[in-house]
């Protein structure tokens, strides 16, 4: 079977979730599945990874269009030559032409739909419509994400679908009993901290995090990621000096923040899956989190699960973590529950994905 991916998304982000998705599959359909990538021109990409991945393994290059991501995005790749039939999988939400080339895209959330206005959600819509009235095949990466896109465009029902469930790097997040703390984090050793990681804007709900602080005393908050904090606000509820925003954190780095946190909190108010929640589990961090969007799913039955933004549950349920015998009732649930998130489970189910299209 013939595979064919583009490569946007690398020209759009440096860092994230959706590159990071794409890397993990294009490594392991690279190694046995006779795989093209339309690539544009080197300047134009942000994501050094990638960069990697296409000079160190010998892969076959289609020419795509020689423009920048934000405006490749809306263009659709040339006409395939050369290749009669096979599978086209964008990593945005681009479409192939050619008539016997079967079209699948992946859709990670509706937060553009749900949360944004203007020129970003008119064009997220219009490029997500699109790409679905053309696709063969669609994966989405949660039951939440299918309820999401059945609201959204009911006719969508009629087409392959597909519920894929991410994974996780557990090369680089699991539990180390002994672990070594670098010298830049030292200054954490002892202290009791929540950690926080990624964006912080609108319905992440960070300002959740603050209200914590304010309810307990002796709880610092750790940061990692994203904006700078806004220290106006911070000294006018006095948190200036318990807060430490973390940047530039390599995975290996935030594997040892979660070891050392005391819980990692996931405020969220929506998300098409969560990743931290699955990294946090496996390096034996308590987490708590909300019942909304696919966060149940992620947490699949362990950890700690409340009602959105109920400060009283969670104030109550950081107290509880004091008890060691509790703390480690959670912390062993969590192992397993994270088992059920892996790359090569996603793999293998995408390649068959691949192949009930292909062959429909």
């Amino acid at each position: 079977m013939k595979i064919i991916f583009d490569s946007v998304i690398f020209q759009l982000q440096k860092k994230g979730g959706a590159s990071n998705y794409w890397l993990e599959f294009f490594k392991r359909f690279q190694k046995s599945e006779n795989c093209y990538y339309f690539l544009s021109s080197k300047e134009n990409y942000l994501n050094k990874e990638f960069l990697d991945f296409i000079a160190t393994n010998e892969i076959q290059k289609l020419p795509d269009k020689r423009y920048s991501g934000k405006l490749l995005r809306v263009f659709n790749p040339p006409k395939i030559q050369l290749i009669d039939n096979g599978i086209f999988h964008s990593t945005v939400y681009r479409w192939c032409k050619n008539k016997n080339i079967k079209n699948i895209i992946t859709l990670h959330d509706f937060t553009h739909q749900k949360y944004m206005k203007g020129y970003h959600k008119i064009l997220n819509t219009f490029l997500k419509r699109r790409a679905i009235k053309h696709a063969d095949g669609i994966v989405c990466i949660s039951q939440n994400t299918y309820k999401d896109l059945l609201e959204f465009y009911p006719k969508a029902e009629k087409k392959h679908i597909k519920i894929i469930y991410n994974g996780f790097n557990d090369k680089v997040f699991y539990h180390i009993e002994n672990i070594v703390i670098p010298e830049q984090y030292q200054f954490l050793e002892g202290k009791k901290f929540l950690l926080f990681v990624g964006q912080r804007e609108g319905y992440k709900n960070f300002d959740f995090m603050l209200k914590i602080l304010e309810h307990i005393s002796n709880l610092n908050l750790v940061v990692v990621g994203g904006k700078e904090l806004d220290e106006k606000v911070l000294k006018t509820k006095n948190l200036s000096s318990r807060i430490y925003m973390l940047r530039n954190v390599s995975d290996s780095d935030l594997n040892v923040l979660y070891h050392l946190s005391y819980c990692f909190v996931y405020p969220s108010l929506y998300e098409g899956f969560g990743i931290p929640i699955c990294e946090a589990m496996n390096c034996g961090c308590p987490v708590i989190a909300f019942n909304n969007s696919s966060i149940p799913e992620v947490m699949n039955g362990a950890g700690i699960l409340l009602e959105n933004n109920d400060i009283e549950g969670v104030i109550a349920e950081l107290h509880k973590l004091d008890n060691e015998e509790y703390r480690n009732q959670i912390i062993s649930a969590q192992y397993t529950a994270c088992k059920k998130f892996s790359w090569d489970i996603a793999y293998m189910q995408m390649k068959n994905f691949y192949e009930e299209v292909g062959n429909d």
